[in-house]
C-alpha cells in the first residue's frame, strides 16, 4: 500500500500541457491582473496589523518560493515559528489576499477555538468537496448533524466494539509474524489494520485487508491522495470548473476513484436503511446513525448524500490518522527497551479474555493500561497527524489583541504549540519538545493536560471519533507486546522525519524486527 500511495500521490497531471490549452491572450490578461492586484496589496495595504511577517515575501508568489516542495509545508511553518519566536505572525500564499495569521501558542489557538463554530469556520475543507459531512459542515448543518453522529461514538457504543477490535489486533500480530522474521515495514500494515477496524466499527464489514490489499483500501489511499493534491492546488479550484476540469486526465482519474468509493458506501448505506437491525450489523456506527436519522424531525435529517459523506469521512480520515499514530507508537517503543518492558508487563497483567468476551468497558481498559494510554497521549502530542488547520473569520472578530475583518484566515499550528510554543512548558511540563510518557503519569491532573491536547481539535468542534481512535491504538499495540518478546528497529535504520501529505506522516517506511 505504501508503494500505491507513493505512486498516486503524484498523479499524471502535466501543468505545461494544461497552460497551452488556454488562449495566450487570455492567459496574459489573467496574469497581468493577478500581478497588478498583488502588487497593489503588497505596496499599499497594511494587512498585518503590526504582526511580524516571514521575511522574503514576493509580491506575486507570497512565500511559496520559500516553501519549496509541498510535502515540506509543515516543516517550513515550524522553521518560521522557531525563527520568529512570537505567538503570532503572518505569511502569504500565491493568489488574491492569501494571507494567513499564524498562531503558535496554546493560548492564541484557544482564542480562535473559542470563536468556533459560528464566528470562525474552516478556511479550506477539501474533504467536504469529496465527502460532505460533519467534518466540513458549518453553522446549522453542523448543529443538526452533530446530534445524529456524536451519540454513535459514546463510551457505551465504543465499548461494544472491543471484542472485534481485539480479534482484529490479533490478526495484525499474526500478519507481522508471517512477514518476519526480518525487518517488517509497518506503515502500510498499520494502515490496513486501521481500515479493517474502521470498517467493522462503521458498518460491520471486514475488508480482510490486513492479510491482503483490498480494492476498498486502494480507493481509500486514492481518496487521501486526492485530498492532498487539492489542498495544494493553490487558489485555483480546478475541480469546480466544469469545462476546464474535463480537459484534465488527472481529474478523470479523481472522478472514477471517488465514484467507485461513493457506489461502495452508498450501497452499504442503502442496505442499512432497508434493514438496519440485521444481527451482523446491529450496534455499528452506521446503524446508530441510521436509527437516529430516522427519529429526527424532517428538518434535522441528513440527506442520503450527506449520510454517505459522513461514512466516507469516517473511513478516510479515521483510517489515516489512527494508523499514523499507531506507526509512531511502535517507533517510539522500539527505541526504548525500558519503556517496552513496562508496557509488556502491563499487557500481561491485563485480562484480554474479558476484553474479547465483551466484559470490559472502554474507560476500564484505559484505566488498567495507564502506561500505554500515556504513550498514546504523548504520541498524539509530539507526532500528531494533523499538524495545522486553517480557519477563517465569518464576521469581524478579535484575536491576538487585534480586530480582524471577515474572511481573515488563521493558521493554527497544533504540533508546534504543543511542543515548542511559548506556553507549552507551562501546560505540559519541562522539555515539552521531548517524547516523555512520564508527563502523563505523575500526580498532576491528567485530564487538565488532556484538555489542552489539540490533536483531535478542541471545544465544540472536537473530533467525535477520538475515543475510538485512542482505544484502537491502546489495544493494537498492547496485543502486539503480549504476542512478541521484543520490538526493535532494524540496524542502521534511516532517520525518520515528517512530511506533509493529506495529513503529516513519517517520511519513510519504519522497519521493525518483531522477535518471538
Amino acid at each position: 500500500m505504501g508503494d500505491l500511495l507513493a505512486a498516486i500521490i503524484r498523479p499524471p497531471l502535466d501543468p505545461i500541457k494544461v497552460i497551452f490549452l488556454v488562449p495566450p491572450a487570455v492567459l496574459l490578461l489573467l496574469s497581468l491582473i493577478c500581478a497588478l492586484y498583488s502588487l497593489a496589496l503588497f505596496l499599499l495595504v497594511d494587512m498585518d496589523k503590526g504582526l511580524p511577517t516571514v521575511p522574503g515575501r514576493h509580491f506575486l508568489l507570497g512565500h511559496m518560493h520559500l516553501i519549496g516542495k509541498t510535502d515540506q509545508f509543515a516543516n517550513r511553518l515550524a522553521e518560521w515559528s522557531k525563527s520568529l519566536k512570537v505567538p503570532a505572525f503572518t505569511f502569504y500564499l500565491p493568489g488574491f489576499s492569501r494571507r494567513y495569521v499564524t498562531l503558535t501558542s496554546l493560548e492564541a489557538i484557544a482564542e480562535v477555538h473559542r470563536l468556533r463554530p459560528f464566528k470562525v469556520v474552516r478556511a479550506q475543507a477539501v474533504l467536504g468537496d469529496i465527502a460532505p459531512g460533519l467534518f466540513a459542515a458549518e453553522g446549522g448543518t453542523w448543529r443538526s448533524e452533530r446530534k445524529i453522529i456524536s451519540p454513535a461514538f459514546n463510551h457505551s457504543n465504543v465499548s461494544s466494539f472491543l471484542p472485534s477490535l481485539r480479534a482484529t489486533a490479533l490478526r495484525l500480530s499474526a500478519q507481522l509474524r508471517r512477514a518476519g522474521p526480518g525487518p517488517v515495514p509497518i506503515n502500510a500494515v498499520c494502515k490496513r489494520f486501521a481500515a479493517d477496524v474502521t470498517a467493522m466499527a462503521a458498518f460491520g464489514e471486514d475488508f480482510g485487508s490486513i492479510e491482503k490489499e483490498s480494492r476498498e483500501t486502494e480507493d481509500l489511499a486514492a481518496a487521501l491522495a486526492i485530498v492532498f493534491y487539492r489542498q495544494h492546488a493553490g487558489p485555483f479550484k480546478y475541480w469546480k470548473v466544469p469545462i476546464f476540469r474535463d480537459l484534465l486526465s488527472h481529474y478523470r482519474w479523481e472522478k472514477d476513484t471517488l465514484d467507485r468509493l461513493d457506489v461502495l458506501v452508498g450501497g452499504i448505506v442503502d442496505d442499512f436503511q432497508k434493514d438496519p437491525t440485521r444481527a451482523k450489523r446491529a450496534g455499528t456506527i452506521l446503524s446508530k446513525m441510521v436509527e437516529l436519522n430516522t427519529t429526527e424531525g424532517e428538518e434535522g435529517r441528513m440527506s442520503r448524500r450527506r449520510l454517505i459523506g459522513n461514512v466516507i469521512t469516517l473511513f478516510v480520515a479515521g483510517t489515516d490518522t489512527t494508523s499514523i499514530t499507531i506507526t509512531w507508537m511502535i517507533y517510539f517503543i522500539s527505541l526504548d527497551a525500558d519503556l517496552q518492558d513496562r508496557l509488556r508487563a502491563e499487557a500481561f497483567a491485563f485480562d484480554f479474555e474479558a476484553l474479547q468476551s465483551g466484559g470490559e468497558r472502554m474507560d476500564a481498559v484505559l484505566r488498567n493500561l495507564p502506561v500505554m494510554h500515556a504513550v498514546v497521549l504523548e504520541t498524539l502530542r509530539t507526532r500528531g497527524s494533523v499538524g495545522q488547520i486553517a480557519f477563517m473569520a465569518s464576521e469581524k472578530v478579535r484575536a491576538v489583541g487585534r480586530e480582524w475583518e471577515p474572511n481573515t484566515k488563521f493558521m493554527c499550528l497544533y504540533d508546534y504549540a504543543m511542543t515548542e510554543g511559548e506556553d507549552a512548558e507551562k501546560v505540559f511540563g519541562p522539555n515539552p519538545g521531548k517524547f516523555d510518557v512520564e508527563r502523563w503519569l505523575g500526580p498532576e491532573d491528567r485530564m487538565k493536560k488532556a484538555s489542552k491536547l489539540l490533536s483531535f481539535g478542541n471545544g465544540a468542534r472536537i473530533c467525535p471519533g477520538r475515543d475510538l481512535a485512542k482505544i484502537e491504538a491502546v489495544v493494537a499495540v498492547s496485543t502486539m507486546l503480549k504476542e512478541f518478546k521484543s520490538l526493535r528497529l532494524e540496524p542502521g535504520h534511516a532517520k525518520v522525519e515528517r512530511v506533509q501529505q493529506a495529513t503529516i506522516a513519517p517520511s519513510t517506511d519504519i522497519r521493525v524486527i518483531f522477535e518471538d
